[in-house]
This record gives C-alpha cells, structure tokens and sequence, in this order.
C-alpha cells in the first residue's frame, strides 16, 4: 500500500476515534444531586421502593461495543443511615449488584470521595463472562452507583475511568 493511502487511513481512524471521545457528554440530574458523563443519551428507569428506599433512579447508556453505562442514585428511608453503619450498607449493595448479575468480586477496596464513605469494585464472570467496574459512594440519606458492564478488559477501559471519574455530586 502506498505511504500516502497509509496515512490518510491512519488520520482517517485518527479522526474518528477524537469523533468517538467527543460523543460524551455531562448528564446533571439535580433532583437526585449527581452529574455523569455518558457516551450517549441515557435512558430513565425509576426503581421501586422498598422498605429502605424512599426513592430510586437509573440510567444507562450503551455504546457501539455494547459496553453499558450506569448511574443510580437511591434515597434510603428516613432513619436508615442512623440504624446501619455506612460499611452494612455499601456490603449490602455491593452483594446485592453481585447477587443481581450472578458475577464473581474480584476487587473492592475503598476510594476516596471527599465527604462521603465510598468503595470501588471489579466483577467478573458476570451474567454471560462480562465484567464490570463500579463505585458505590454514600452520602448523607443518598447511595450513588456508577458503573460499566462489558467485555473482559472494561475494567481498564479509558471509557470506564472517564465515566468513573466523570462522577460529581450537585447540589439540590
């Protein structure tokens, strides 16, 4: 292939990866105090409640590769923070993704995220061999989750840390 071709392909693919990493956008959700950036727009999904959530509400993305993205936010009963010890809680969400996406943890340790108790986690072997990377933060009555579900490998994906760290609490 001549050098000229060569490197028209390779701006070409230059180009639409820069494309690809433009696609992402900040997301604010106000009412539930959290923004995130996503690769596409996310769609809502309100969570029931429970007899320790007041409120709840997803959303996810997908991008061409088929990696999903998530944000929740959870509003727990008035009263439950004061009955369980912020380690219970976040164990008990990081069980219940586990349970949710039959996936094996590998990784949890905690992370810090100025005001809040917060812990970051890798999965495997999730649902059909997917893998997951996610960080639960609790603050005040709210337990935030971010997370990204794909291939093998996701968990060291620049898409994952830029949804992982795009993640901001916002004031109400």
């Amino acid at each position: 292939m001549p050098l000229r071709k060569l490197a028209a392909l390779a701006a070409c693919a230059a180009f639409a990866a820069a494309a690809a990493a433009d696609e992402w956008k900040q997301y604010r959700y106000p009412d539930e105090g959290f923004a995130v950036e996503f690769p596409a727009a996310p769609t809502a999904k309100e969570l029931p409640s429970s007899p320790q959530r007041v409120r709840g509400i997803q959303r996810t993305a997908r991008d061409d590769a088929g990696t999903e993205y998530l944000g929740q936010a959870t509003l727990y009963q008035p009263g439950v923070r004061a009955k369980y010890p912020a380690d219970v809680l976040l164990r008990a969400a990081i069980d219940g993704l586990r349970n949710a996406g039959k996936c094996a943890l590998r990784d949890a340790r905690d992370f810090p995220f100025p005001g809040a108790v917060a812990r970051e986690v890798i999965l495997d072997r999730c649902g059909e061999g997917n893998t997951a990377r996610a960080r639960f933060v609790l603050l005040g009555d709210w337990l935030y989750l971010v997370l990204a579900i794909g291939r093998p490998g996701i968990e060291q994906s620049a898409d994952t840390a830029r949804l992982l760290d795009s993640f901001t609490v916002i004031g109400k």
